[in-house]
């Protein structure tokens, strides 16, 4: 049977390119299509990696949770982009016809790509996550007519994502390739903190971060040099001494969040209820965050010209920051809520059950 007679298993036009020796299509797929077409049960392939087969790249073993965490995130975000997804396979010329077109840029050339049926595997290289978490999300929505699950629909059906085909056969290669793209050094847990806002824990964290005067000059999400040279430039004194994941899991223990709660998931569960208890009284979800946030701040405040330890800090605050005792956050009165609290004791009983008074030098690092 001729090539052009065989059925087509898949027809894209896209832009090839090269990275060395390798060749490679990139194009743009609606994500709805990525999910009914490109997926473990239609066009790619997976496999764990076996040590000993030789006939396939192989990856690294699923992780469910994790793609729960992908699916929600596609599921509820306005923006559900997952970046590029690579895959790879063999460019058997009897099965897969590639037709020149123009040069759009110096090395890049418009193509139409024909995978007829017989073709090799199209073998997954990296998005495995990303490519079940779609299928997933697509299938729970694809038939929603309202509420939540319409909303999502509605927006995987104007979205897309950006496939790259790469054009290597050899399965040693593309497990290297796999293991490079896969290698990527990961952001820092406090640098997350600090700018990721999809999740409460970090943003009751950047609250307290922004506000308590014991973080202001201290909290540390990027390398000390990096943080040494902003302060220069910004003219602001700067410690290294509170990692920014520390502080945020600080913020949602004195909250109210159990630091013993044996996974992130159960503690953001925990802190979600907590600010859920206080929509139910009046305000919205932002500002019960706001206010649990602003009650964490004058604990800490407290704490913070109280404590052993921190009131050395505090009473060097003043000089180090230069600010007359008269409108300094730590001079003058305290608030009656401020005097309500530590007469009470509430907030050295609580500060001693979150294992926030370990050192008397330095009640918080960590």
């Amino acid at each position: 049977m001729a090539l052009g007679q065989r059925p087509i298993r898949v027809e894209r036009i896209g832009f090839m390119s090269r990275s060395g020796k390798l060749r490679k299509i990139s194009w743009t797929e609606p994500m709805r299509s990525m999910a009914e077409l490109w997926n473990f049960e239609s066009l790619i392939d997976r496999s764990n990696y076996n040590l000993n087969d030789h006939g396939r790249p192989g990856q690294r073993d699923i992780s469910e949770s994790q793609i729960k965490k992908i699916t929600d995130g596609i599921r509820t975000s306005e923006r559900p982009y997952i970046g590029t997804l690579v895959v790879g396979m063999e460019y058997d010329i009897e099965f897969v016809k590639i037709e020149k077109g123009v040069e759009v840029m110096p090395g890049v050339f418009l193509v139409k790509i024909t995978i007829y049926e017989g073709a090799p595997i199209i073998w997954s290289v990296d998005g495995q996550y990303r490519v079940m978490a779609v299928t997933r999300c697509w299938s729970s929505v694809k038939d929603a007519v309202e509420g939540d699950a319409l909303s999502a629909r509605r927006v995987i059906e104007e979205s897309a994502v950006e496939p790259t085909l790469l054009l290597e056969g050899d399965h040693d290669i593309l497990a290297d390739l796999f293991i490079t793209m896969a290698s990527t050094k990961p952001i820092s847990p406090s640098l997350i903190a600090v700018m990721d806002k999809s999740s409460t824990p970090n943003r009751l964290g950047q609250h307290v971060i922004r506000r308590a005067t014991l973080f202001e000059g201290r909290a540390t999400y990027l390398a000390s040099a990096a943080h040494k040279e902003l302060a220069k430039e910004t003219g602001d004194a700067f410690e290294a001494l509170y990692p920014a994941a520390a502080a945020r899991s600080a913020a949602s223990a004195v909250a109210g969040v159990g630091v013993r709660d044996r996974s992130s998931e159960i503690r953001d569960t925990h802190l979600d209820a907590i600010v859920q208890a206080r929509t139910a009284v009046g305000p919205s979800g932002d500002e019960a965050l706001a206010l649990i946030g602003d009650e964490v701040v004058e604990l800490l405040d407290l704490a913070h010209e109280r404590m052993p330890g921190w009131r050395e800090i505090a009473e060097g605050d003043d000089q180090r920051h230069r600010v007359p005792s008269a409108v300094s956050p730590l001079g003058g009165g305290r608030s009656a809520r401020h005097r309500q609290l530590y007469r009470s004791g509430a907030d050295r009983q609580g500060a001693r059950a979150r294992g926030l008074g370990r050192s008397r030098r330095d009640p918080v690092s960590a």
